[in-house]
């Protein structure tokens, strides 16, 4: 799966990676990173080591498709999950 992260016009990090849970090792903004993905039915498991850090993101499409649900769980340290949706942005003219 080719990944592009995107922050305020600022690219992060443009990634091949495969989807059948082995390690990819990459940078985001210099830093080295390991990412992990498979699925788990129609989710998109992403599991992202940063450090001492581990953060497991699970993304799903919502219903009509116009949404992607993000769970983000914090692994390492351990924190309170939440839930975050993405949506694609009108196209400006």
């Amino acid at each position: 799966m080719h990944i592009v992260r995107v922050e305020n016009d600022r690219k992060l990090s443009d990634f091949e990676c495969n989807t059948v849970g082995r390690e990819c090792e990459i940078k985001e903004s210099g830093k080295p990173m390991k990412v992990s993905m498979w699925f788990n039915g129609a989710k998109l498991v992403v599991m992202e080591t940063r450090g001492n850090e581990v953060v497991k993101r699970r993304f799903q499409p919502t219903v009509d498709g116009n949404e992607v649900e993000v769970e983000v769980i914090p692994i390492v340290p351990q924190g309170k999950p939440e839930t975050v949706r993405l949506y694609r942005a009108p196209a400006s003219h």
